[in-house]
């Protein structure tokens, strides 16, 4: 693209988000052409297409070989989909914010992006707002000194359709991860210790969603730091936005725009002006401002000092969905969540997965118990009829890994680290014979286990001393019709369960495969000498 061309754009998206985008776009006629529109409503696709004179389609594929960037205004639970097939066809893309609601996932995209040096944007209208970044500048500049206190308020108008709220991920995930961000900002990223929620749902068509309308966030910094937020997703007088910054000298306050500027002062006292209607109003200018640098961003190149500054300044997302997870977390659990007790950190910086607090926990037994169900000579025959055909496609070896399920419970790490240097060796179980009498196999509890694994043993020995040393460890245990062993665990004792058969199996000279789903790194490294497997 020359220095002179406009920059051809994708929309993808054509909601209240997509037709603030598409206002911004017509209003830079000089440097950005709309060459698509992309919408599941066909018909609106369409219509709008008509009117900009445009190509329009539902299938945003259809678009990318075409334009230079693309923006994603769709629904939160459509984003990461989009934003990944434009990185791969290395497009920069601008989008609305949250990424996505799940944190390997954005972590994910910010990976792709920094890796093939394409710009990445997501879109926080308040760092773009001028009222909110001479808010910052004149932070930044020790107009107030060291801060203390930080305080938000987010107050939408009017209530989002409830489609959009059951599919939005939550008032945290949806909402008060842009209250998050602009911390992150006036912090200068730096991530707080702690952090505290409590909230409340007025409204009984949300409650049904389990989620809440109303709530109060507070967190606590290693600087001293305190910060508080309190959102809601309706105000009955219009959209109310403000930060308040406490420091050792002073103080500095911004709020979104008001209808207008005048002020009536009379005998009766003063009438400020009402609030706008909308959340998005008052932001008509920050949308402009975004998109106007991003197409910079763009024009620049990959090699310019803007890019290199992006690239850095990308890496808040990964941090700010931590924030927002354990915001979250604090909520759901009625107490302050440490940061650090949310995710430990794989070797490679990033998180492993807390299915024990999490909505992936019954996707992550389904799958194991999957795993264990199809274990069988007949299902393993079936599948290397069907899939070693080579007649599926043609793809690289990257494609089927990113596209792989996020059903993995070890790290948050993208698939395209976690799977080539990752071999599992206890996710399998034998197929077509027993093991050794003397082996040990531990079953996930609450599966059903197919014929073949029905017949593997499950015990040391099945007499009264096993019997008790299993119950001691805080397992539950009984002998069955066989006299065989049985041993079932929940996630809080498998640690002990593993300590129990590694001392029988030190005291008797025998080999185990102990499955034992969703275990810490610790425990593989003191397992590694006694020659036991595990799920890893």
């Amino acid at each position: 693209m020359t220095s002179a061309a406009k920059t051809r754009v994708a929309l993808v998206g054509l909601g209240s988000a997509g037709l603030v985008h598409l206002q911004s776009v017509v209003q830079l006629p000089h440097t950005v052409q709309l060459s698509w529109v992309v919408d599941i409503d066909e018909s609106k696709a369409q219509r709008i297409a008509a009117e900009h004179g445009c190509r329009w389609s539902t299938d945003l594929g259809e678009a990318l070989a075409d334009v230079d960037a693309v923006i994603i205004a769709s629904s939160t639970d459509t984003r990461f989909p989009c934003i990944m097939e434009s990185l791969r066809a290395n497009k920069a893309v601008l989008t609305e914010n949250p990424i996505s609601h799940k944190l390997h996932e954005v972590v994910e995209a910010v990976e792709l992006a920094k890796r093939r040096n394409l710009a990445f944007v997501c879109g926080c209208q308040r760092r773009a707002d001028r009222h909110f970044r001479t808010l910052k500048q004149q932070l930044d500049a020790g107009a107030v000194g060291k801060m203390k206190l930080v305080k938000t308020c987010s107050r939408d108008n009017p209530l989002p359709p409830l489609e959009y709220l059951r599919t939005s991920g939550g008032i945290f995930r949806d909402m008060l991860i842009h209250d998050f961000d602009m911390l992150d900002l006036l912090s200068n990223g730096e991530e707080p210790e702690s952090v505290t929620a409590i909230g409340h749902c007025y409204n009984s068509e949300i409650q049904e969603m389990n989620d809440i309308d109303t709530c109060a966030v507070m967190f606590k910094y290693a600087s001293g730091t305190m910060a508080m937020v309190d959102a809601s997703r309706d105000a009955s007088y219009g959209c109310d936005q403000r930060i308040e910054v406490f420091g050792e000298n002073g103080m500095l306050t911004a709020r979104s725009e008001l209808t207008s500027t005048v002020e009536l002062a009379t005998s009766a006292g003063h009438l400020r002006p009402p609030a706008m209607y909308s959340s998005s109003q008052p932001y008509l200018q920050a949308y402009r401002s975004e998109l106007t640098e991003f197409l910079e961003l763009v024009r620049a190149g990959s090699d310019s000092e803007a890019q290199a500054k992006e690239q850095v300044a990308m890496l808040r997302h990964p941090r700010v969905v931590r924030a927002t997870l354990a915001a979250e977390l604090s909520w759901k659990l009625g107490r302050t969540v440490q940061l650090a007790e949310l995710e430990a950190k794989s070797r490679f910086g990033d998180s492993f997965r807390n299915c024990g607090n999490s909505e992936r926990q019954e996707k992550v037994a389904a799958t194991y118990g999957s795993m264990q169900q199809n274990q069988t000579v007949e299902f393993v025959r079936e599948q290397r009829e069907e899939w070693r055909k080579s007649d599926k496609g043609d793809c690289t070896v990257m494609e089927p890994i990113s596209m792989l399920d996020d059903f993995d419970p070890d790290v948050d790490t993208p698939k395209s680290i976690h799977d080539f240097p990752n071999p599992c060796s206890g996710d399998t179980l034998p197929v077509g014979c027993a093991p050794a009498e003397d082996t040990v196999v531990f079953l996930l509890d609450q599966v059903q286990i197919s014929a073949d694994a029905q017949n593997l043993p499950v015990l040391l020995s099945g007499n009264a001393a096993d019997l008790k040393s299993h119950e001691d460890a805080g397992m539950q245990a009984r002998q069955d019709e066989n006299d065989r062993l049985v041993v079932k665990y929940e996630a809080g004792t498998a640690l002990a369960a593993a300590f129990a058969v590694r001392a029988k199996l030190r005291a008797s000279n025998r080999t185990a495969v102990i499955l034992l789903p969703l275990l810490p790194a610790s425990f593989w490294a003191f397992a590694a000498g006694d020659q036991v497997k595990g799920n890893t």
